[in-house]
C-alpha cells in the first residue's frame, strides 16, 4: 500500500512510499508478537537479506517511567526518544530541579538500556509502577516465544525504543539490516485501534518499507558511501573499531585524531559526503541521520561491548 509522509535526512526518500505487512487480529499474548516478528525475519532472508535485527520495545513501560512527570516535559522527552537523540534527551532531564535525584538517575539510565534477558532484568529492577513490571513480564514471555521459534538471536530489548504513532499499546518493534542503517520495518501491538472503527479486538502487526528493502538488496552494486570518523584521543579505540565496522559494510572511512580546540571548525572542514565526531563520553555527535542509525544500530547488536560501551548483551 501506498503512504504519505514528510522525509528528513541525507537519505532523501520521496513523500509517498510503498509498504506491505502483516496484521495479526484476536490474539492477546505475546506468543502472536513473537509470530509476526518471526514471519518477518523469515521475509527478510526469502529476500536474501541475511544481516538483520530487531529491536524490541514496549510502550507501555516507557510510558509508565515518565507518567508522574508534567505533560509538556513528558512531549519533548518522548519527542528526544523519537529522534534517537539521547544527547538531547538528557540535556532536557538535565534542566528539571523538581524532579527527586534517584528517580532522575533512573530516567536517565533506563533508554540507553539493550539486550537480551539481562536488560529485561535490569528494567524491573528501575520499574516504577505494576504497568512497567507487566511489560518486563510480556519481554520475558516474548523472548521465550522468540527461542522456540528459532529467532531469539536476531533481536534484543531497547528500553529506549519509542515510535511515533500513539495508537500503540505494547510490545514495539523496529527491524535494521546493518547495510542501510535506517529502519527496514515496523510495527507492534495496537489493542485500542480496532476500538475506534467500532470493533474492538487485540492486535500485533509489522509493516516493511518496500523501497529501502529494494535499497538493501541492491547496495552491494553501489559505490562506497564516504564517511570522516574525528575523535579525541581517548576514544580512539572506538573510533578505529567503528571504523572498521563500517568498512566491513562497504563504506568508504577516514578517521582523523583532532584536540579540543578544533572542534568548532570540523565539520566545515570534513573529506566525507558525512560527519561524526567522538566525544570524550564516548557518544557519536553526527548530523547526518544515516550515520546516526548506523551507530544507533552497532551499539545495539552488541558490536561496541568490547570497546566499553553501555550497552546490556
Amino acid at each position: 500500500a501506498k503512504t504519505y509522509r514528510a522525509e528528513e535526512g541525507r537519505l532523501r526518500e520521496p513523500v509517498e512510499v510503498t509498504q506491505a505487512g502483516i496484521e495479526l487480529i484476536g490474539a492477546l499474548s505475546p506468543d502472536a508478537d513473537a509470530e509476526v516478528i518471526a514471519l518477518m525475519a523469515t521475509a527478510l532472508k526469502r529476500l536474501g537479506i541475511e544481516h538483520f535485527r530487531f529491536a524490541i520495545g514496549h510502550m507501555a513501560y516507557l510510558q509508565a517511567m515518565l507518567a508522574p512527570l508534567q505533560e509538556t516535559l513528558q512531549a519533548r522527552l518522548r519527542q528526544a526518544l523519537i529522534d534517537r537523540d539521547l544527547v538531547r534527551y538528557e540535556q532536557i532531564l538535565a534542566q528539571e530541579s523538581d524532579v527527586d535525584p534517584k528517580w532522575l538517575e533512573s530516567l536517565r539510565e533506563f533508554p540507553r538500556i539493550r539486550g537480551g534477558l539481562e536488560a529485561i532484568d535490569a528494567a524491573r529492577e528501575l520499574a516504577l509502577d505494576e504497568r512497567a513490571e507487566k511489560a518486563c513480564d510480556e519481554w520475558s514471555e516474548l523472548f521465550a516465544a522468540l527461542d522456540a521459534y528459532g529467532v531469539a538471536e536476531l533481536t534484543h530489548v531497547d528500553l529506549g525504543l519509542y515510535l511515533d504513532h500513539e495508537y500503540y499499546t505494547g510490545i514495539v518493534i523496529e527491524g535494521y539490516a546493518d547495510a542501510l542503517g535506517v529502519p527496514i520495518c515496523f510495527g507492534g501491538r495496537y489493542d485500542g485501534l480496532l476500538e475506534r472503527f467500532g470493533r474492538g479486538a487485540p492486535a500485533t502487526g509489522c509493516v516493511a518499507h518496500v523501497e529501502r528493502l529494494l535499497q538493501t538488496v541492491e547496495i552491494g552494486s553501489e559505490q562506497p558511501f564516504r564517511i570522516h570518523l574525528c575523535y579525541l584521543a581517548e576514544q580512539r579505540t572506538l573510533a578505529f573499531s567503528f571504523a572498521a565496522y563500517l568498512r566491513e559494510r562497504d563504506y568508504a572511512v577516514a578517521t582523523s585524531r583532532v584536540e579540543v580546540q578544533e572542534l568548532p571548525s570540523l565539520e566545515a572542514q570534513s573529506i566525507g559526503e558525512c560527519f561524526g565526531m567522538f566525544t570524550a563520553g564516548g557518544e557519536l555527535l553526527t548530523e547526518d541521520s544515516l550515520l546516526q542509525q548506523i551507530w544507533e544500530y552497532y551499539r545495539s547488536s552488541g558490536a561496541s561491548e568490547a570497546d566499553g560501551g553501555k550497552s546490556i548483551c
